[in-house]
């Protein structure tokens, strides 16, 4: 899957999160947040939208506790182009 965005920070990033979460529901949120990190030091992903999708998702506040945990990310104007590999084996070796 590909998530497209002109800055790649903010938006784009809660996407790639919620996605991995969502095909990955028996891998901590905080392993893919970490291999989110690892991809991609300016990440932020925007806190609005994951919690949204944490409710919906039914994650009691798990997803927003992971990203909020990688901390702010490299400031930038634009990130970098990055791949996550959504592989659970992989992501729950990311610890």
């Amino acid at each position: 899957m590909v998530v497209h965005c002109m800055a790649g920070i903010s938006r784009s990033t809660a996407a790639a999160f919620i996605a991995l979460c969502l095909v990955n529901p028996d891998v901590p949120e905080l392993a893919i947040a970490r291999a989110l990190r690892i991809a991609s030091p300016t990440a932020q992903p925007n806190r609005l939208i994951v919690a949204l999708a944490d409710d919906a998702l039914g994650r009691r506040g798990r997803m927003l506790n992971a990203v909020e945990a990688m901390g702010p990310g490299v400031r930038g104007v634009m990130g970098v182009p990055f791949s996550l590999r959504a592989d659970p084996q992989w992501l729950s070796r990311v610890v």
